[in-house]
């Protein structure tokens, strides 16, 4: 996760109900933007690119087979679950966001990740 279900954020809780563990604080391949938007609330969105990338900070967690289908049913667009690179060059399952997103967003990349951004505000 890379924003509102990491730890001490509104929406932990929803990695709670469905029996999510914490693993660690990790960092995604050089390739991807973090953008700001607003759906309601406040929220980023990480989107793979071919240019321009960093690092992002993220938090994996582990999620028990059985509850990611409940769980996914709270994604909406421009969010959805893909497959995100780790710094390592192992891949994951976790929240990416629709490129087309990034033209009404706010690109929040130089952060580094959503803790720091919030820190920052």
């Amino acid at each position: 996760v890379c924003g509102l279900h990491m730890r001490g954020f509104q929406l932990e809780k929803q990695m709670n109900e469905c029996f999510a563990e914490f693993v660690r604080e990790d960092k995604t391949a050089s390739k991807y933007k973090l953008i700001k938007f607003t759906d309601k609330i406040e929220k980023p969105g990480l989107i793979k690119v071919n240019n321009g990338g960093t690092s992002i900070d993220i938090e994996i967690w582990s999620m028990p087979n059985e509850m990611i289908g409940k769980f996914v049913q709270n994604v909406h667009h421009p969010l959805a679950i893909g497959e995100i690179e780790l710094q390592d060059g192992s891949n994951i399952y976790g929240f990416v966001c629709e490129g087309y997103a990034a033209e009404f967003s706010e690109d929040i990349t130089k952060e580094g990740g959503w803790k720091n951004y919030k820190r920052a505000q």
